[in-house]
């Protein structure tokens, strides 16, 4: 399966990352209203930066228009995948690429199909079903189901980006 964090998981922790960031406003709201204008102590602010990053990741994405050339590249991975051409799926990527799949990291190509997609996608029958396509910060935003052969089902985006016609990065979440 391409993500393997349980979703419970991700729900509490966008929870927890939307309670910190409301505890950080009223702060701050507090401190700027109540003691006179003063700014919220450094430390409560870097403290929930974690927090305030998460949040940014589950925000929806802007609209936008992907290259062609990506969706290319994108595709090409895609079909592949679904086809279990590994050899495909391995030229599809940058020989230093990156893959953050939910916060598991995958660093060059053969690490990324070695010991993720090859196992968790080929050769458990895996097809990813593309169903949106936005941008968002310089990167092609594809929205998949992906159901596994034995019928596991999962909802998630890959935020893809390409550079010289090869995938090199890709941050993987649940939706």
């Amino acid at each position: 399966m391409p993500l393997h964090r349980p979703r419970t998981t991700v729900r509490a922790t966008a929870v927890r990352a939307a309670a910190a960031l409301a505890a950080v406003a009223a702060l701050a709201t507090g401190c700027a209203s109540g003691s006179g204008g003063t700014a919220a102590p450094a430390a409560a602010v870097t403290a929930n930066a974690p927090a305030a990053q998460a949040a940014d990741t589950a925000a929806p994405a802007v609209r936008g228009t992907p290259g062609p050339q990506d969706l290319q590249v994108i595709r090409g991975f895609t079909d592949a995948a679904n086809r279990g051409d590994v050899a495909r799926i391995t030229a599809s990527y940058a020989p230093d690429a990156h893959f953050d799949r939910a916060g598991a990291h995958f660093t060059g190509r053969d690490e990324i199909v070695e010991a993720f997609l090859r196992p968790d996608v080929v050769d458990d029958d895996g097809h990813y079903r593309e169903i949106a396509v936005t941008t968002r910060d310089g990167r092609t935003v594809v929205e998949y189901i992906f159901t596994t052969g034995s019928g596991v089902t999962e909802h998630f985006t890959y935020a893809y980006l390409i550079r010289d016609e090869v995938i090199t990065d890709v941050v993987g979440r649940y939706v």
